[in-house]
């Protein structure tokens, strides 16, 4: 199937008509709705999130920061400052089938560092057929988390349980 991208700016950096008029109606009619960014380029997903927090949305998830977005260490700690969670998952840093890693362990630890816990929530995208299961990874990328990035049991569940809970809302 042929993809047609779709952009979220315009050649100026300005978020789309259409997805202000979303945008605009999730700050309307669902504010606490998790927006996640989805496969942006770092500079649209920059220009989303602060057209939201413009809007009043609040709860905002970055997908994958490191793959496909590509954003660097100082613009991930931004976004948490303005209090995104940044998706950390196992398909991208840990292992795939498919691919290795994205980035090493010493730059993960230092998203961690300065996004803080309390911006990063642990995934796995092991949905894939061709991955093992996703709950056999989760249980090894935190175990990971402890063992190589050298986070604490409380750190790591607070990324595994604690944020996407604040996330749902429950």
């Amino acid at each position: 199937v042929k993809e047609t991208p779709i952009s979220f700016t315009d050649e100026n950096g300005n978020v789309v008509p259409a997805l202000v008029e979303i945008l605009e109606f999730l700050a309307q009619y669902h504010p606490s709705v998790i927006l996640a960014m989805g496969h942006g380029s770092a500079a649209e997903i920059d220009a989303v999130i602060k057209k939201a927090k413009e809007l009043g949305l609040k709860k905002l998830y970055v997908n994958h920061p490191i793959f496909i977005v590509d954003a660097d260490i100082p613009t991930m700690k931004r976004w948490a400052e303005m209090g995104c969670f940044l998706e950390l998952n196992a398909c991208n840093l840990y292992r795939s089938v498919t691919r290795p890693p994205t980035v090493g362990p010493d730059v993960v630890k230092q998203i961690v560092a300065e996004a803080g816990v309390e911006h990063c929530v642990i995934s796995t995208d092991m949905g894939q057929k061709h991955n093992p299961p996703p709950v056999d990874v989760l249980a090894e990328f935190m175990q990971w988390f402890i063992d190589t990035i050298g986070l604490t049991e409380e750190q790591v569940f607070r990324m595994a349980k604690t944020n996407p809970a604040a996330l749902l809302g429950i």
